[in-house]
């Protein structure tokens, strides 16, 4: 079973969300491995061709979707919906700019805190993510230093797969910029990712079911949080299933 399926072949006023890691990207051992799942890009220019609106909504900063979707013709969302890249232009949330300065001493501190333990501090210039996906046995340690430089800094922790992320406490996430980006007119809407910081997009998307077809496609891996597993219409497998699903 794949989109056009479900919605045909000609998906003129469908808008297609979809995740990076885990969804177009698989799963890897530390933030910079990551690449496009094989037929991807080209899974979403046909979508392109077919008449789709597409638009690719992730935590990473969207100077590195630019670097793994250049050329393609979709709208990128990046540090759920604090960054975008339109028509060639990046625009960043003037209101985060002003937290600069707070998430480097986050950065600092989990330097200092993680020195030598094969945590990785990924610096995001707006936000931070410490991943100890190779350090599992440091997970309790990580989290309870994200709750304290939260209590401390103003700072939101949110969790998600191997990692805590730090943002800035803005009333912005992927399902406000689902919500932003869904036209007047538009007959229907997919949502497809992984993790528990695709779960306000998937409400978002659901919320839309009165007004149109609205579909909420899961990818499953070991680490899925059963909120996310639960809200699912469809559930896939991988990323290389997220491509065939795209093709079919």
């Amino acid at each position: 079973m794949g989109i056009r399926d479900l919605l045909g072949d000609d998906l003129t006023g469908t808008h297609v969300f979809t995740d990076f890691d885990g969804t177009l990207s698989p799963i890897v051992g530390t933030p910079e491995q990551a690449r496009p799942q094989h037929g991807a890009l080209d899974a979403l220019s046909r979508l392109r061709r077919d008449g789709a609106r597409v638009t690719v909504i992730s935590g990473r900063p969207v100077s590195f979707l630019v670097s793994q979707l250049a050329g393609l013709d979709v709208e990128l969302v990046g540090l759920y919906g604090l960054e975008s890249f339109v028509g060639g232009r990046e625009l960043t949330n003037a209101e985060a700019e002003g937290w600069i300065p707070t998430v480097e001493r986050a950065r600092v501190s989990a330097l200092d805190n993680f020195s030598g333990t094969s945590v990785v501090v990924e610096s995001k210039v707006l936000s931070l993510t410490v991943h100890y996906r190779s350090r599992p046995d440091l997970e309790a340690r990580v989290l309870e230093w994200a709750r304290r430089v939260s209590v401390d800094s103003g700072l939101q922790a949110r969790p998600a797969k191997m990692s805590v992320e730090l943002h800035p406490p803005i009333s912005v996430d992927k399902g406000s910029a689902v919500k932003e980006r869904v036209q007047p007119g538009t007959e229907a809407v997919l949502m497809i990712g992984d993790d528990v910081g695709d779960l306000s997009a998937f409400v978002a998307v659901a919320d839309l079911q009165a007004n149109m077809r609205a579909l909420k496609v899961v990818v499953a891996s070991p680490e899925l949080d059963p909120q996310v597993a639960a809200i699912a219409d469809i559930t896939l497998d991988s990323p290389a299933e997220v491509v065939t699903f795209l093709q079919t």
